[in-house]
């Protein structure tokens, strides 16, 4: 079950992936208030993030014949 709320919040995350830092400041209140001036949010271009991190990517073979030497 875990898995499947995992791949859900995975799923959303590479559909609406937006790296736009979210502000706050004080206002008349005394605790900070979210988003106090206007932000123009610009969503990840995922094709640049998937290649700039293609090189690192562990191949299914490579996990596969991973060993935990604390079981051995």
């Amino acid at each position: 079950m875990l898995d499947h709320c995992l791949d859900i919040l995975r799923s959303a995350t590479l559909c609406h992936g937006d790296t736009t830092l979210t502000t706050f400041g004080w206002t008349n209140k005394s605790k900070p208030q979210l988003n106090t001036r206007p932000i123009n949010h610009q969503c990840v271009d995922w094709k640049k993030v998937e290649a700039s991190v293609e090189d690192r990517v562990v191949q299914r073979e490579e996990v596969e014949a991973m060993v935990n030497l604390n079981l051995q």
